[in-house]
């Protein structure tokens, strides 16, 4: 009897080869057995030309997709379109990467009845405190098991509902 996979979805704010967090995400997908997960990433703005991953994620066997988000921080006219592609996807986690993409994704993740959603709070440091206690008062309530930013590595340790 074969098992169903466990699809992951990755959203991250910029997905830029060579880029720290964009490594990170690299690493775990390839540290995981392709007949358990299926993965996709997910980026919400476009990288630099000349960082542009869509090869080395096709060869990783990925699925990319870039969203239409503006350079604000509150553009909410990316909210629908993640909305509807995570409705179109159904994964069973919804991983987000830096400050935006656990913003917008949890909201999206909520809209769309996703269950699992995992927060990497990585990036959040270089925030003046006010704004990373708005932003972490801001995201009660809404669905994901926060993993600070040395826990990157171990994502399958607190996903769940």
């Amino acid at each position: 009897m074969i098992a169903k996979r466990i699809r992951v979805c990755h959203l991250i704010t910029s997905f830029w080869t060579g880029h720290g967090p964009s490594s990170g995400i690299l690493a775990q997908v390839r540290g995981h057995e392709t007949r358990d997960f299926e993965f996709s990433v997910w980026s919400l703005y476009p990288p630099p030309p000349a960082l542009d991953p869509q090869n080395l994620l096709r060869e990783a066997g990925l699925t990319y997709r870039v969203f239409p988000m503006g350079p604000s921080f509150l553009d909410v006219r990316v909210l629908w379109p993640l909305v509807l592609q995570l409705r179109a996807e159904k994964p069973d986690i919804l991983h987000c990467h830096l400050v935006r993409a656990n913003l917008y994704g949890r909201i999206a993740a909520r809209l769309a009845g996703v269950k699992g959603v995992i927060c990497s709070i990585r990036g959040i440091d270089g925030y003046r405190p006010f704004k990373r206690g708005w932003i972490m008062a801001h995201h009660s309530g809404l669905p994901g098991t926060f993993l600070p930013k040395q826990w990157w590595w171990a994502p399958w340790v607190a996903w769940g509902p």
